[in-house]
């Protein structure tokens, strides 16, 4: 009984950490009008919640967009293709190909 509890909760945590990624100050309101309607939560404390919860939401976001960010990095360090720097070097040295072709 007690290990069912463990993994309810466990599971939970883990459903809730990933709602809070797709968390809209809508949903988050709509979650706790629900708590306070159930009377599990006092109206007073709604605000704090809310916000605490988009705050909570947005850093959760941002932080997998750095990862993300930071993943997509490494891989086209090593990996053979372009980088924007690359091309405008070659742009230059064809400009500057044409420009000594052009004067003779």
């Amino acid at each position: 009984m007690l290990k069912k509890l463990m993994l309810g909760r466990l599971e939970y945590k883990v459903v809730a950490g990933i709602g809070l990624l797709s968390m809209t100050r809508e949903k988050a309101e709509a979650g706790v009008n629900k708590l306070i309607e159930s009377g599990e939560m006092d109206p007073k404390d709604a605000k704090d919640l809310v916000d605490g919860l988009v705050q909570h939401a947005g850093e959760e976001k941002q932080a997998i967009r750095d990862m993300a960010r930071n993943e997509i990095e490494q891989v086209l360090k090593t990996s053979s293709l372009a980088t924007k720097e690359d091309l405008a070097m070659l742009t230059q040295k064809i400009n500057n190909l044409i420009e000594k072709v052009e004067r003779g």
